[in-house]
Parts: structure tokens; sequence; C-alpha cells
């Protein structure tokens, strides 16, 4: 068939697409591919947008370290990602997963509650992004996971580059976002103070009515 072609259309489009890039016949990635022919032993595809271009990454995720202590959505930059059509972008966090929100700049990923089993303090977790479709990571990112409950002194608490501060009445390390204030007596907000991360420096009590 030398000079003979012959020609089909994809009977299940959804199969042959993933995520802006097609090696035919693979099932694994691409625009959703309007025909296929044969020429000889060269097999051809044709995209409705041309040659395209892989997703990459378009710096780090935003936040880059989170605590086990309090779950928030995280961003993932993503240059020339497409929107899905006929899948999902899934996001892989650990041995959890979750449906991911695509946004014109990337995805955010929302994250289930992690486990504080792990004693460390603080360690690096893989999050990666894949699609509904197929578990082939498109981008992967290193993040941060510090659980504040671990760190056993002052001193470690502080220094470390994660959320944590050390509090002064329990004399326990706990997330910042706990320091900021607290209630003691109605009508009463009881502010807490420090130069020195060990030392209690000061209390003040500010009326409700002075705030």
């Amino acid at each position: 068939m030398s000079d003979e072609r012959f020609q089909f259309k994809s009977k299940s489009p959804a199969q042959l697409e993933e995520y802006n890039r097609r090696n035919v016949g693979d099932t694994r990635s691409g625009f959703r591919v309007q025909q296929i022919y044969a020429n000889d032993v060269t097999i051809y595809a044709v995209l409705p947008q041309g040659v395209s271009v892989c997703p990459t990454k378009n710096g780090r995720p935003s936040p880059s370290s989170i605590s086990v202590d309090e779950l928030k959505n995280v961003t993932l930059p993503i240059n020339h990602l497409p929107q899905p059509d006929g899948f999902t972008y899934v996001c892989v966090f650990g041995s959890s997963t979750t449906v991911a929100v695509w946004t014109e700049y990337g995805v955010l990923c929302p994250l289930s509650k992690l486990s504080t089993s792990r004693m460390e303090p603080s360690y690096t977790e893989r999050m990666a992004l894949t699609t509904s479709m197929s578990s082939y990571r498109i981008v992967e990112y290193n993040l941060t996971v510090y659980n504040c409950g671990a760190f056993i002194t002052c001193s470690s608490c502080s220094s470390s580059e994660t959320g944590c501060d050390w509090c002064l009445d329990s004399q326990k390390c706990v997330p910042k976002w706990k320091m900021r204030f607290k209630s003691t007596v109605a009508g009463t907000l009881d502010f807490h103070y420090r130069d020195d991360c060990c030392q209690l420096n000061e209390r003040i009590h500010l009326s409700a009515e002075s705030i």
C-alpha cells in the first residue's frame, strides 16, 4: 500500500486525551485526537491545535510548608496546563488523593487531614499532579510538613523554619496562629509579648472597650 492511505476517526476520544501532549497509541497523554491515519508504516495523528506544549512548573507551591494542625489549600503554579475536558486533574499527596481545581495559572489542591503518627517535627512530602485517566505524574513538588507538637524544647521550636512558637503558659510548642491572642475574662483580651522565647517578658491586658 505504497500510495494507499486509510483513515479512521476515534470512536472514544476521551480515551485518547489527557493533558496537552499525545503519544499515539499509549492512551496516556495529549489533546483529543480528531483523526488518525496510516501511510505505509507511519502513523499520523491530526490534533485540533497543532503542536502542543508540555506543562511546566512556574515557581514554588503556595504555601510551600504546611502544618498538621492547620490544613490549607495548596496552589501549584503550572504553565501550559489546559482546561480539563472529559477528565479531572488529581492531586497526589503522600498516600492520599484529592480532585484538583483547575485555574488558568495552575491548580488548587485541597488537602485532607494529615497524619500525626510520624514522630519527626518536620519532613518533606512529595505532591504530584496526575489525571483521572492515568497515574502518569505531570509535575511534582516538594512540600515541608511540620508538627509543632513534636518539638520538645523551646529553642528547637522557635528556631525551626515553620509556623511554630513556644507557648509560655503550657510550655509546649504550638502553631503560631494559636499564640495570637486568647480570651481570659469576659471583656478582656490577653496578649502575650516576649523578647526571649524562654523567659516570660510581659503580659498586657487590654479591655475590650479600648480596642
